[in-house]
């Protein structure tokens, strides 16, 4: 039977359960309900609102039964503006619909494989339920999520009884109604369930909350100044939480030795310090930090325009630290940041920062030595300059948070030695790369005249040092436009400084990448790039492409063989 045809036995449940505008006694009302449920889990298709595609579209998640048996999801997007849908909306279509595969954003170099199914204008849907209503729940546990760095997000979770599932979806031009790039490992989400596979996202199964920032470091009871008594708070609070708990600021002040929790060891240094056995410390510290491939700290490209030590503020209040961070953080980081240091905060203290562009890592190169409060507040830290020509630079910004009782205007300045750079002797330092996988579902961008297949199953890999070496590599297996793409983003300048290893392998057709790249290690002898990657299936007809990326600083490259071990 085929999908729409049940989905229509759906509607009239709903009709019995009283859309009619009969009310249904309560135990007619229970057998519709689990009949429309039956109805739409024993369906081979769905399709679920999942939010909107450039704030204008209602954007489906279709969960579909492939012709093997396998089932799998695409992003589907309404030409139809006329009807508004709630997330989490089941849609019915009184004929099976049409898709038409359409790419997002065929001229960016870096989203050209995203894609997308688009149903005609004149697939026009009725709602007949919601996944909350008509589809069983199930609390699973974030695992892992990763990005394959052209717009697609992967979530593996498990249940309490160690089963795994898969939760993946293209975020490009897309405004979701529950945001899984916010998806953290140990997460835990409540999802409604279409047979064995996640549909939708409902809810954590705990509000994640904003922890506030210390207002005062050992004011624990909140009576703006350091004593003995907030050492008896903190000892309270520990033998009867639910007599004397402190209140969410007073934990966060609470945490005076600064590793997480409050403990009777941060009540100790309190004592210890209001005896004169060890100084006050009246400030605290932290470095943040991202890059273009990790999170969404950074703005844009602009941010790696920044010289010398960076750039330095004393913020004393909100819209000073929204004015500040504007200028290098994206819209989410600055709101983040506004939550976490509000108007209670600024009542209390400063925060001085430094933000700084760096060398590409996948770790902050700023650290934070000490601070000395005097005539002149002077923070001293180090950190590693970045190369002029790298083009994959990150951020770091430093923080330092001090009462207002110890920060009286005084001038503040940033004294920063910067590390040995990465160009003398490579052995100094460990070598600096970036990795990322780029991933196409079928043929789109790639050669119809050969055998892409064939040409790339197993691996293509090459080591590229130029521009020209880099065309001549993607004019094998590559349409032209596609290879001007790639150039355009991997340009004489990008090569200046860096070198590009790159493996084009064939897998089987899914929804996600199947290639992952690990350690890159580095010896005299040779370069070794780790990965692990899924090969395609004999008599696969539909193929998808990933294209394996690894930047290397120049100076780590000697002209030694680079070798891909491709684990199965």
């Amino acid at each position: 039977m085929k999908r729409a045809k049940k989905l229509l036995a759906v509607m009239l449940s709903l009709t019995v359960m009283g859309i009619s505008g009969i009310a249904p006694t309560s135990a007619n009302a229970d057998s519709a309900a689990a009949e429309a449920a039956v109805s739409v889990t024993d369906s081979d298709s769905l399709y679920v609102v999942a939010g909107t595609y450039n704030n204008t579209y209602t954007q489906l998640r279709n969960i579909y039964t492939t012709a093997s048996g396998t089932v799998d999801a695409r992003k589907v997007v309404m030409a139809d503006t006329s009807a508004k849908y709630s997330y989490g909306d089941i849609i019915s279509f009184p004929d099976e619909p049409t898709l038409t595969k359409v790419q997002s954003y065929p001229n960016d170099p870096v989203y050209s494989h995203a894609y997308y199914y688009e149903l005609g204008a004149d697939a026009k849907g009725s709602v007949v339920g919601s996944c909350a209503e008509l589809l069983p729940q199930k609390e699973l546990t974030v695992t892992r999520v990763t990005y394959d760095g052209s717009g697609h997000w992967s979530v593996r979770l498990k249940d309490d009884g160690g089963a795994e599932y898969y939760y993946g979806l293209n975020y490009v031009g897309s405004q979701l109604g529950f945001d899984v790039t916010n998806m953290e490992v140990g997460d835990v989400y409540t999802f409604a369930m279409f047979g064995d596979t996640p549909a939708l996202p409902l809810a954590a199964a705990e509000a994640p909350t904003v922890k506030p920032a210390p207002t005062l470091v050992g004011d624990a009871n909140l009576d703006v100044r350091v004593t003995v008594a907030d050492s008896v708070a903190i000892l309270q609070h520990i033998a009867n939480r639910d007599k004397y708990g402190l209140s969410p600021q007073g934990l966060a002040n609470a945490d005076v030795d600064g590793e997480g929790g409050v403990t009777a060891n941060d009540a100790l240094i309190l004592k210890q310090q209001d005896a004169g056995l060890i100084p006050r410390q009246e400030y605290t510290t932290r470095v943040d930090y991202g890059n273009m491939l990790s999170n969404n700290l950074i703005k844009d490209s602009s941010v790696y325009n920044m010289t010398g030590a960076g750039i330095e503020a004393v913020i004393t209040d909100t819209d000073g630290l929204r004015a500040f961070f504007s200028e290098i953080c994206s819209d989410e980081a600055v709101e983040a940041y506004a939550a976490e240091f509000g108007e209670d905060f600024f009542s209390q203290n400063v925060l001085l920062v430094d933000a700084i562009a760096q060398r590409a890592g996948m770790e902050p190169r700023l650290v934070i030595n000490s601070v000395d409060i005097g005539d002149t507040v002077t923070v001293s830290a180090e950190w590693e300059n970045k190369g002029a020509y790298e083009t994959i630079m990150s951020l770091c910004i430093g923080m330092v948070t001090m009462p207002k009782q110890s920060y009286t205007g005084q001038p503040a300045e940033w004294k920063i030695v910067e590390r040995p750079a990465c160009s003398g002797d490579p052995a100094v330092r460990e070598p600096l790369y970036a990795a990322k996988v780029h991933y196409n579902m079928g043929q789109s961008g790639y050669r119809d005249d050969i055998d892409i297949w064939a040409k790339i199953r197993g691996g293509y890999a090459g080591v590229i040092t130029s521009t020209d070496e880099l065309r001549a590599y993607l004019s094998e297996i590559c349409t032209d436009e596609q290879t001007e793409l790639y150039c355009k983003k991997y340009d004489d300048e990008f090569f200046a400084g860096a070198v590009l290893f790159i493996n084009t392998i064939s897998q089987s057709m899914g929804a996600e990448p199947r290639l992952s790249i690990g350690e890159v290690d580095f010896t005299d002898e040779g370069i070794t790039v780790c990965a692990e990657w899924e090969p395609i299936e004999v008599g696969e007809s539909v193929m998808s492409v990933c294209v394996g990326l690894v930047y290397v600083a120049k100076e780590f490259y000697t002209g030694q063989p680079v070798t891909w071990t491709c684990n199965k």
